[in-house]
């Protein structure tokens, strides 16, 4: 067997990444071995001319057809696993922002991507949250309103915060509370709407929560009173009430709004009077 010849199997045999073959001959023999044998490898590759076998593409790279001598890179916003015959895209929530990558990066706390093959994440408007993705997951860092009852003061914001009591948010991105005005309440947290203050009560003030209820002798109507009116003269009512009444035949109205009896002597035969008079001679 010539140098040559020996040569060449001893490089077949050793699999050496790096072999130098001293006859012509032999080198384009263990040239015409390897290229057949790489001749059937998809996401392999041969890197010398004297290999024996095709070499696996590394994560980050791809081989997507037969007979290659090297591997490309996944381009800006995508990735591979370790041999593979192509890269795949970022999915949105994710970015990759270097080429020949294994994995793309989540987005951060406070930033999103709503597009697949995304280089990088962004920043987040207010009234929105997003972030916070496992490895794997797709969606969970895509922008997200906040609910109605909460709201986003600040850009990048991670999470939503509550309208007060007093406060309310009637759709989704709020970037501020709106204020209960006179007449309504709000008493919990996160509140999507006021309620009117219910007849016989009222509050005048905005961002209240509560209203309160009419005094003796003052009284509200309808629902979502400012404030309670006053009895007239002759009439009278108690605490809550929706309407004034006339003191009854045999009583009279004082000056704070109470039905009083008529003293010895005197008497009131119709309602509504605000004084008794005296009995005739004899009764």
């Amino acid at each position: 067997i010539s140098l040559g010849l020996v040569g060449s199997e001893m490089c077949i045999r050793d699999r050496c990444v790096l072999c130098v073959c001293v006859c012509v001959r032999a080198l384009t023999r263990v040239r015409a071995v390897a290229f057949v044998y790489a001749f059937s490898c998809i996401s392999f590759f041969e890197p010398l001319a004297a290999s024996t076998e095709c070499v696996g593409c590394v994560e980050g790279f791809f081989s997507v057809s037969n007979g290659t001598t090297a591997c490309s890179e996944c381009a800006f916003g995508a990735w591979s696993d370790p041999a593979a015959s192509e890269c795949t895209s970022c999915a949105p929530g994710f970015y990759e922002s270097f080429d020949g990558e294994n994995r793309c990066d989540l987005c951060a706390q406070g930033k999103y991507q709503p597009l697949p093959a995304a280089t990088t994440c962004v920043g987040l408007p207010r009234g929105y949250v997003g972030g916070g993705c496992n490895f794997g997951e797709t969606g969970c860092a895509l922008r997200v309103a906040c609910s109605p009852g909460y709201y986003g003061a600040a850009e990048n914001a991670t999470e939503c915060a509550s309208c007060a009591p007093g406060f309310f948010s009637a759709t989704p991105a709020a970037t501020v509370c709106d204020r209960c005005t006179a007449g309504e309440f709000s008493t919990a947290n996160a509140s999507t709407s006021c309620t009117l203050c219910s007849p016989g009560n009222a509050v005048g003030a905005d961002e209240a929560t509560a209203c309160a209820a009419c005094e003796p002798a003052h009284i509200a109507v309808a629902a979502g009173a400012t404030e309670c009116s006053e009895c007239a003269v002759g009439r009278y009512a108690d605490a809550a009430a929706t309407q004034c009444l006339n003191c009854p035949a045999g009583r009279h109205a004082t000056v704070n709004h109470t039905c009083a009896p008529c003293g010895l002597g005197t008497n009131q035969r119709l309602p509504g009077q605000t004084s008794c008079t005296a009995c005739a001679a004899g009764r």
